[in-house]
């Protein structure tokens, strides 16, 4: 009787034991360091598995997710995964040479990498804005393809483009020398009608736009105008005019009366550019001072009748 009852109540234990609950409810884990997570779970007997990934949003070391999710349960001897972020993942490094700018800092923020605009050269070639080369300043040896940390700064040299061009001193040129200089400079010549130039000779540059010294950009427009010479006007006739006639005259051949010399109220009798006398047909620039001297003519003689002789 009392070995039944023994083995009653042995049977009776063992089908507790082997009808009680192993199995454990699964927690959150999210967010904890990844020794933290091992120790919460160390006591329910799982299979863990810890694999580890990178994350942008996740600090290194902590748990990114578990699999399965918490909230459910998983009984003794049950596989369980824990995923541990790693940090960032590296960026390749984009080819940003031929970029704008523009460009370049959207490629760059596509990857959380951070452009920083370097040196802006002159670039005869390369237009303005675009990217001629860049580097990584911790790095400088990366090259497109290399990885590098999000945040990573990436530093472009950018071109300025053409390099501005001084104008040239074209007085005394002649238009072909003047438009090859110009051309030498990436400049282009537009040649102005011609002009008189009491300075330069007949065929020379007299004038240029813009003036010498100017800073243009590459590929800006010259002009130039020719010098036809002096612009020399003829002397009209001036003897025996009166003093509004001769000024009349002057003004009309684009001659500018000077010195009233004389009596004024008389008739011109000389006519004189600094100092030295004139006659009509002489040639002299456009606005040329002449001086007259006017003199009233003397009476014409008076003519007499000769007397006859009372008869004898």
């Amino acid at each position: 009787m009392s070995v039944l009852l023994l083995a009653l109540v042995v049977g009776g234990l063992l089908a507790v034991w082997f009808a009680r609950d192993t199995s454990h409810a699964i927690p959150d884990l999210v967010g904890l360091e990844q020794g933290e997570a091992l120790n919460t779970i160390s006591e329910f007997d799982w299979e863990e598995t810890v694999v580890l990934e990178a994350s942008d949003d996740v600090p290194v070391g902590e748990v990114i997710r578990t699999d399965p999710a918490a909230g459910g349960r998983l009984d003794v001897g049950d596989a369980f995964t824990i995923v541990v972020s790693t940090g960032p993942a590296p960026r390749a490094l984009p080819e940003l040479v031929g970029l704008d700018v523009e460009q370049a800092t959207a490629a760059l923020s596509e990857l959380a990498l951070v452009l920083e605009i370097g040196a802006q050269p002159f670039d005869e070639v390369v237009p303005v804005g675009e990217v001629v080369s860049w580097t990584v300043p911790d790095q400088p040896g990366l090259v497109a393809g290399d990885t590098v940390l999000p945040g990573t700064p990436v530093v472009v040299v950018v071109s300025a483009g053409p390099a501005p061009r001084v104008v040239p001193d074209l007085t005394g040129l002649t238009p072909a020398d003047a438009q090859a200089t110009l051309e030498g400079l990436g400049l282009v010549a537009a040649p102005l009608p011609d002009e008189f130039s009491p300075t330069v000779s007949v065929g020379a540059i007299a004038r240029q736009d813009p003036a010498p010294g100017t800073e243009v950009p590459r590929g800006a427009t010259v002009s130039f105008a020719v010098s036809l010479g002096p612009d020399l006007v003829v002397v009209p006739p001036l003897a025996d005019l009166g003093v509004d006639e001769a000024r009349a005259a002057l003004e009309a051949a684009g001659l500018v009366l000077g010195q009233v010399k004389g009596d004024p109220a008389g008739v011109n009798v000389l006519a004189e550019v600094n100092g030295v006398s004139i006659g009509a047909d002489a040639s002299f620039p456009r606005g040329t001072v002449v001086d007259l001297t006017f003199a009233v003519p003397a009476p014409p003689p008076v003519e007499t009748t000769p007397t006859s002789a009372p008869p004898g």
